[in-house]
């Protein structure tokens, strides 16, 4: 036909210019360089035109499809299709349209029975892909995918009947999208005017599709894995329905609700799932989302329930604001239970936001957002009597800040109360906050360690405890921060702590009270003060928690006996007991140290305190600086004040690790029966024999070594005694020095007043592994008067008198009374020594010879004496008066048991007028009475027995007239049994 129509046309040219004028050639001519342009144009536009007829009757030829095919292969789409037409509207129209991709991660396709796609031609010559109409009808979606290799369970969305259409007008309609979804019977009913002005036609990109489609297939991969996992008691229903202008979000109308029963999966499994959505309600926008019997490993919920509202827009399909409102009943988890659980609030998109940056990380998310929020959680119990009746809050999120104005929790018998703040671009978090329930009520929900520290504290009334902190919390793009080293350096706490009667460690206390601050990784307790009826304690504490080094200042006025609760030994409560104080000693002072590191503590303090007494005994005044450092213990410039004098301490130092106790210049003058009652009991009866009738002046420097065992020693006391008694000795002054030396105690320089005379000596005493001691004396006695000496070892008046004179060396063992060795001598002057048993035996004798001889006063006396192993002897004591002389010699025991002794008396041996001129010539006369007059003395020194020793008792039988005489004579009369011999010289 068209090849007709071209010969036509050439033939009828032809003829026409033979017939033409030669005028008209030129014009002819002129014209042919037009018709050429024009005749192509021609043609072109015929072979469109007959291309057009041809896809609308015939279809896509074979070569194009599979030329097709290939190009989209490329870019992995895989493309098919039973036939391809286009309409005379341009719209392209295709019977069973298949396209899929596949890769390692799997395959998709999607297969539409009919369809109709009419392209934005204009868009697509600018390189951007839009349509503007299209139909979908009976399409079907099914994916293969693989995970590590392994093929997954086939997957398949059909809708059979189902239709989607998007009109010129730009309307989109959904009908009869009814099918099967993953096990979901779903129902889909939409119809949206002017839906093409949602969006914007995009550019062709060459990103290669299996890039654009690996998250789908990602997430449809998860569902493959999870689908067999996940089951349901009866098959879950999904009903959409849509409807009204995309032009208009708020006057869009529509209902979805998705419906589940019995769903079981790994995680968990729940009764029954409800979520419903309605739009165009005169509340706008409604929703709710109900659970009911959900169960996991962890946790249970006996129902939850979300309802949200928001106002619909004309003009934004996004919500301005939207409420929501959730809430828990009988949730169980962690072993705790909540009867329920309310929180309500808002969200809204924020008028102006501030910018963010990478800084922000998940927060940067909510910046264009704003909420406010409240919530109440009622009766919270768990596990070891966790119980909380109520918790409420309220807040609020205003980018970069988020608030929490309230906190309130009603537990046991207090509450907690507060609020905080956290600025997302500093992180610096802020909290405030009140707290006044006993933290006794959950002892079991603490740690070792606290339990330990609480269980030292009891209180009838919580203590309450209020403050403010401040943190700067790590980057928010740091998955894993170093909390201890990064966030407790910017820790800032001020609070107070503040209770009313309380006990720690058993101790009474009235109230307590103090700030607490902590910054700079330090904790203070800059003023707290604990107050007692009798008194208060005053405290600063500093503690550094990252070197565990502290310090504290302190001031007590409290009664010592009030801490012996605290005490764990029962010798530190003992020696507690000993004190009784009518005014609380006044202590202020200073420890420092380490934490568990005994040895690095240290303390400073001075003590004073008035009227008490120590073991009974009455202290007016005691003063003295203490401190300890290093394992030293000091005590200095000491002062104790008696109502009979007082004592001083220049120093005293005790070391805890060589266990060694120093005294530098301790001066006093203390009666020493108290001094020694306050040592103890073993130290009173130790000195009971010793006692100063004047308090003493003493002085005592040097060392001595503490602890079990025998400990040596370098001291030095010097001793200005005044009137001193030792057992029945009595003297007026007495002074001395006493030098103790390793395991050697010497007193030396003795001088005492003794009954009129002088007595001067020194002793030694070496201390043995046994607890005896080697001893070693030398004293020394002038013009000593008898008298008093005698009535004082007698205990009543003596008649003896006379002044003696001696010497005494002895070398002992304390243990021992055999081991008494040494050498003794006597002088006497002007005695009277016939009240002496030993001596006034012979009285009666003498006084039978010639009146009054038995009672003559002894001019002289003189003796020598020896101690061998115990026993004292004599063989030259010798008493002389102007009548008479005696004689003795013998020994005696430490029993006083008299061995081998014997007397001989001299009458008128040592007158004045006989003794030189007719003294021969008497002794010649009175030999035979003088040989009758030599006795030997048996028996013990308060009971001797004397027996004759040249008469034989026989000759004596026609003399026991006058013997009887004598024997009554004699004080006593008949001996009677000796009692048991006392020790002693």
């Amino acid at each position: 036909m068209l090849r007709r129509f071209l010969c036509l046309n050439l033939s009828g040219g032809s003829t026409f210019l033979f017939s033409v004028s030669e005028d008209s050639k030129n014009r002819v001519r002129r014209r042919r360089w037009w018709r050429w342009p024009l005749r192509v144009c021609v043609v072109l536009l015929l072979v469109v035109a007959g291309a057009a007829l041809y896809l609308n009757q015939a279809g896509l030829p074979d070569f194009v499809k599979r030329s097709l095919q290939a190009r989209l292969a490329e870019r992995g789409v895989q493309l098919d299709f039973d036939w391809l037409r286009m309409d005379w509207n341009g719209a392209w129209r295709a019977g069973q349209l298949r396209l899929g991709q596949s890769d390692a991660a799997g395959s998709v396709a999607l297969t539409v029975g009919n369809s109709v796609v009419r392209p934005d031609y204009g868009a697509l010559l600018s390189g951007r892909a839009a349509v503007r109409g299209l139909s979908l009808t009976g399409f079907q979606f099914d994916a293969q995918l693989t995970d590590a290799g392994t093929n997954l369970p086939p997957m398949k969305v059909s809708f059979p009947e189902g239709e989607l259409r998007l009109a010129d007008t730009g309307t989109l309609t959904a009908k009869q999208l009814k099918g099967d979804v993953l096990g979901f019977s779903v129902d889909v009913d939409v119809s949206l005017a002017n839906v093409m002005t949602l969006r914007t036609a995009r550019k062709l990109d060459a990103e290669p599709l299996s890039e654009k489609l690996r998250p789908f297939k990602a997430r449809l991969a998860g569902l493959a894995k999870r689908r067999d996992d996940v089951s349901f008691r009866s098959k879950p229903s999904l009903h959409l329905q849509l409807g009204g202008d995309a032009m208009r979000p708020g006057e869009l109308k529509g209902r979805g609700v998705l419906m589940a029963g019995g769903v079981t999966m790994p995680e968990g499994s729940l009764d029954a799932l409800a979520i419903e959505l309605n739009l165009g309600a005169s509340e706008g926008i409604t929703g709710s989302f109900l659970i009911t019997g959900l169960a996991s490993p962890s946790a249970t919920v006996g129902s939850a329930m979300v309802a949200i509202t928001a106002p619909q827009s004309a003009t934004n399909a996004i919500p301005e604001r939207v409420g929501f409102k959730l809430s828990l009943v009988e949730v169980t988890a962690a072993n705790a239970s909540v009867e329920s659980i309310g929180l309500s609030g808002s969200l809204a998109r924020a008028v102006t936001s501030p910018e963010t940056d990478e800084n922000w990380a998940y927060w940067a998310k909510l910046a264009p957002y704003e909420a406010d929020f409240s919530g109440l959680a009622k009766g919270i119990t768990g596990e070891k009597g966790l119980a909380i009746r109520e918790v409420s809050l309220a807040g609020a999120w205003r980018a970069p800040r988020l608030a929490l104005s309230q906190l309130d929790a009603k537990l046991y018998d207090g509450s907690v109360s507060g609020s905080a703040d956290l600025n997302i671009v500093t992180r610096l978090a802020k909290a405030a906050g009140r707290v006044d329930f006993s933290l006794h009520n959950v002892f079991d929900l603490l740690t070792p360690k606290a339990q330990r520290w609480l269980r030292q504290y009891q209180w009838s009334e919580a203590p309450v405890v209020t403050g403010t902190a401040r943190v700067t919390l790590p980057e928010w793009t740091n998955s894993e921060p170093d909390w201890r080293a990064e966030v407790r350096p910017t820790m800032i706490l001020n609070g107070q702590v503040t209770s009313g009667p309380m006990s720690f460690r058993g101790v009474e206390i009235e109230s307590v009270r103090s700030d607490l601050v902590y910054s700079n990784l330090t904790l203070r307790l800059p003023n707290l003060v604990a107050r007692r009826p009798e008194g208060e304690v005053r405290l600063a504490l500093r503690t550094h928690t990252e070197t565990r080094d502290f310090q504290f200042d302190f001031s007590s006025s409290i009664d010592p006996h009030a801490i012996t609760p605290a005490l764990e030994e029962e010798k530190q409560k003992k020696g507690f007991d000993y004190f009784s104080f009518e005014t609380p000693p006044v202590v202020e002072g200073r420890v420092w140290g380490r934490w568990r590191e005994r040895e690095r503590t240290g303390f400073r303090a001075s003590v004073a305190a008035t009227n008490f007494t120590f073991r009974a005994q009455q202290v007016d005044g005691f003063t003295a600086g203490v401190s300890f450092t290093s394992g030293f213990l000091s005590m200095t410039n000491a002062v104790v004040r008696r109502p009979e004098g007082e004592a001083s301490v220049e120093a005293l130092g005790y070391d805890t690790r060589s266990k060694r106790l120093y005294l530098t210049n301790a001066v006093g003058r203390l009666e020493p029966t108290a001094v020694a009652k306050a040592i103890g009991p073993k130290t009173a009866r130790s000195l009971e024999a010793y006692q100063f009738l004047e308090p003493p002046l003493a002085r005592v420097n040097g060392w001595v070594q503490t602890g079990p065992g025998r400990n040596p020693a370098e001291l030095h006391f010097e001793i200005d005694g005044g009137a001193f008694r030792f057992s029945r000795f009595n003297s007026r002054d007495i002074n001395g020095e006493i030098f103790w030396r390793g395991q050697n105690v010497t007193l030396t320089n003795i001088v005492a007043e003794f009954y009129g005379g002088e007595l001067r000596g020194n002793l030694s005493a070496k201390l043995n592994e046994d607890r005896s001691a080697d001893l070693a004396v030398h004293l020394e006695t002038k013009h000593t008067e008898l008298t008093g000496l005698m009535s004082d070892i007698l205990e009543k008046k003596s008649e003896l008198s006379g002044r003696l004179d001696g010497v005494l060396d002895i070398t002992a063992n304390s243990k021992d009374w055999k081991s008494w060795n040494g050498l003794s001598s006597v002088t006497l002057k002007d005695g009277y020594l016939w009240e002496l048993p030993l001596i006034g035996i012979f009285a009666p004798v003498l006084d039978g010879l010639m009146p009054g001889l038995g009672a003559s006063t002894f001019s002289e006396g003189t003796a020598d004496f020896t101690i061998t192993d115990g026993v004292v002897g004599t063989r030259n004591l010798e008493l002389k008066s102007a009548l008479i002389r005696l004689q003795y010699k013998g020994k005696v025991d430490f029993d006083g048991r008299i061995h081998d002794a014997g007397v001989v008396a001299e009458a008128l041996r040592d007158t004045w007028v006989i003794g030189p001129v007719l003294g021969p010539l008497f002794n010649l006369a009175l030999s035979p009475i003088e040989r009758m007059l030599k006795f030997e003395v048996s028996g013990t020194l308060s009971q001797p027995k004397l027996e004759m020793k040249h008469i034989p008792k026989v000759l004596l039988v026609p003399f026991q007239l006058p013997f009887q005489v004598i024997d009554e004579l004699i004080p006593g009369g008949e001996p009677a049994e000796a009692p048991p011999g006392k020790r002693g010289p």
